[in-house]
């Protein structure tokens, strides 16, 4: 069975990805939260629309943002590894 990509999953859980001038990010209207990739600096960071503050992340969506930078390069196999078993 063909492992699902990041985008696949970030779908599952409701997110919608839209591509911005920097790189991209995955929208959920249900919580008003996004989740940042800038391809430029080559970091990402989540953001609470209804607080207007940076905000914590679950497991779930850890380990999407983990496979994410994997797919965009910016990890290697065993540091995505390394970084899933810290979970």
């Amino acid at each position: 069975m063909k492992e699902k990509t990041a985008d696949e999953m970030y779908e599952e859980l409701g997110y919608t990805k839209i591509y911005c001038e920097d790189g991209f990010f995955y929208y959920k209207a249900k919580n008003n939260k996004t989740i940042l990739f800038n391809l430029k600096n080559k970091e990402w960071s989540v953001y609470d629309y209804d607080t207007a503050e940076q905000r914590g992340y679950g497991n779930k969506e850890f380990e999407l943002i983990l496979l994410q930078e994997y797919e965009l390069g910016w990890l290697n196999w065993k540091n995505y590894k390394l970084e899933l078993n810290n979970i």
